[in-house]
């Protein structure tokens, strides 16, 4: 699920962005990893759990989800 705290940010404004990785499967999913484009103009400032960026590409990696959380 991909979430921002405002939908049409003005240039140069500050806004959040979060991304929540889910497992509702019954096993332990492992090697979980998702990459999501921002787009064109975008910069990122801050950043937290966040593996890598290379241009518009955000890479997460995770280790592994129990089932049933996120």
């Amino acid at each position: 699920v991909l979430t921002a705290s405002m939908l049409t940010p003005a240039p140069g404004q500050t806004f959040s962005l979060s991304i929540t990785v889910s497992n509702r499967g019954g096993a332990t999913a492992t090697g979980v990893s998702t990459l999501t484009k921002l787009p064109s103009g975008w910069d990122i400032t801050n950043m937290s759990q966040v593996d890598s960026v290379n241009g518009s590409d955000v890479l997460l990696n995770l280790p592994g989800i129990a089932p049933g959380s996120s």
